[in-house]
């Protein structure tokens, strides 16, 4: 899929990477990781609606981080079980001739299978921990609509 992504605005591709993250991703426990103690004081609600904003922003961020890069591949690399329901997936992007990123995948057990729990980005630069920082402002202040319009700014809502 990530090969396909071109730098048209494709409100269709959007959709099947948007599919493809609510697939393969385990969203909800990422933003609850992401937000923390002060979870608990969200409504079900706002749960939902920062969820499905947050898979946009995922979306989104794929789209435009691999829209740059021609021609991309992938090579699998080893999986490490760590304990029964978590395992770690080594990947490496390939860009060009000679340029090899590691990226890993932190994976969650679930009744349906395995989800991505977490991206390392050159081997342990955590997704989840980037984010909490990045969002620390909209968290500090307690009020989850400013990071959920925060959020929809950023991919256009």
């Amino acid at each position: 899929m990530l090969k396909d992504i071109s730098f048209k605005d494709n409100g269709d591709f959007f959709q099947k990477t948007l599919k493809t993250v609510k697939l393969c991703y385990d969203s909800e426990k990422m933003i609850q990781m992401i937000i923390g103690e002060n979870w608990r004081d969200i409504t079900d609600v706002k749960r939902s609606e920062l969820t499905e904003v947050f898979e946009k922003y995922i979306t989104y961020n794929y789209l435009k981080m691999f829209a740059k890069i021609s021609n991309p591949s992938f090579e699998e690399g080893n999986e490490k079980k760590i304990g029964d329901n978590y395992k770690l997936v080594k990947t490496f992007l390939i860009i060009g001739q000679n340029e090899k990123i590691e990226i890993n995948y932190l994976l969650l057990k679930k009744k349906k299978g395995w989800k991505i729990l977490d991206v390392l980005l050159a081997g342990s630069v955590s997704e989840i921990a980037t984010k909490k920082s990045e969002f620390s402002k909209y968290l500090n202040s307690g009020n989850i609509d400013e990071l959920i319009n925060a959020l929809k700014k950023v991919i256009k809502l």
